[in-house]
């Protein structure tokens, strides 16, 4: 039995069930089936309303789908229940990067580097917030127009 059926099974035994409907959650986002991880990851957020990651992972699927305004939402919910959470900070900070909002990108930035680095993960998200506030601030005061 695939872990998709594993996780299936799990659900339909335990509807309730955070970690499955989490997990597969991820499992069709591997695959591609961007709605059915979006549905997984929405049930996930019923059932445990306070789970960052679940508005993270969510946030990063309606990304994939193009859907930047629900993830723009799922990503500022993500921020409220975790602050202290770099990498979801950092997550957000990318997506305004893409999104052409450097402003916003570089507050998440700054905000990430003011908080303490736990894992050797953390600093190396912080060392890349430095490098992307270098290179949005370059890239912003070159724009003609742009606040010096």
């Amino acid at each position: 039995m695939s872990a998709l059926a594993d996780y299936g099974k799990a659900i339909e035994l335990q509807p309730e069930n955070y970690f499955a409907n989490f997990m597969r959650g991820t499992l069709h986002e591997r695959m591609g089936d961007l709605t059915a991880a979006i549905a997984d990851y929405t049930r996930a957020i019923e059932i445990q309303p306070k789970s960052a990651g679940a508005y993270s992972r969510r946030a990063g699927v309606h990304v994939k789908a193009g859907l930047a305004d629900r993830a723009g939402v799922d990503f500022t919910k993500a921020i409220e229940l975790a602050p202290a959470d770099i990498g979801v900070r950092a997550n957000r900070a990318s997506f305004y990067e893409s999104q052409g909002a450097a402003a916003q990108a570089i507050e998440d930035y700054k905000a990430l580097l003011a908080l303490p680095a736990a894992t050797p993960s953390d600093r190396q998200r912080q060392d890349l917030a430095r490098k992307a506030i270098q290179r949005l601030s370059a890239s912003t005061s070159r724009v003609p127009g742009a606040p010096q």
